[in-house]
């Protein structure tokens, strides 16, 4: 019996450093999500560059030296947009991750730029923006006052936003959104790599997973008392 306990217990530690890899084996449901294949399977409009552009002097907001996505508003271009529209599958919580940086030559005390990420679908969903950030609330930082006067930006790198999803047979629709305007057209940008969208596992899940392990034990163990 205290063998067969020692057993039941080492599978259950064993189905625990299991579960970050079965939550990692989802799949990602967006398409190009780290732009190596530059702008496929997105839809966008305005100044939208992939997969090398460079705002003054930034990378990937990774900070890898990946490719990423660059929205960019300008005077004669603004409000630019990046689109995707996902055929979402069973489900009720589905984990939204990415890295993105925000750069503007607008005043700090100004609230014209706006970035926002939104999420909405074809049946009526509600436009349901995720982030809206602009200058005026205090989180941009200067840059390089001497080499870029005026530039600031804001950095996130593991953004991560859980999306309640009861709607499988409506498509989500995921925009990022630009809006940049002001008395002096300064140039605002979004730049975005490594997004992902996946499933995430229920407790029920964790706990039929961990059942069936244990499980699993005993049918071994008693085949093994039997032999």
């Amino acid at each position: 019996m205290k063998k067969l306990t020692m057993n039941l217990v080492l599978l259950i530690l064993f189905a625990v450093m299991l579960i970050p890899a079965t939550s990692q084996a989802f799949p990602n449901l967006i398409m190009n999500g780290d732009f190596e294949d530059g702008l496929n399977n997105w839809t966008y409009g305005g100044n939208v560059w992939a997969p090398d552009y460079q705002y003054p002097a930034f990378f990937s907001p990774s900070g890898d030296g990946s490719y990423f996505a660059s929205l960019i508003s300008t005077a004669d271009q603004p409000n630019p947009y990046l689109r995707q529209t996902i055929d979402m599958t069973e489900g009720d919580i589905f984990r939204l991750k990415m890295d993105f940086t925000l750069a503007t030559f607008e005043p700090s005390w100004s609230d014209d730029f706006r970035a926002q990420l939104s999420i909405n679908y074809p049946g009526g969903g509600p436009y349901n923006p995720i982030f809206s950030y602009g200058t005026g609330n205090g989180m941009f930082n200067d840059y390089d006052p001497v080499n870029q006067p005026g530039l600031r930006y804001y950095t996130k790198v593991g953004f991560t936003y859980d999306i309640f999803w009861d709607n499988p047979d409506d498509d989500l629709v995921l925009d990022f959104l630009v809006l940049g305007y002001g008395a002096d057209d300064f140039q605002s940008c979004m730049m975005i790599d490594n997004i992902s969208l996946t499933a995430v596992p229920e407790p029920t899940t964790m706990s039929l997973l961990l059942l069936g392990f244990g499980l699993t034990g005993i049918g071994f163990y008693r085949r093994r008392k039997n032999s």
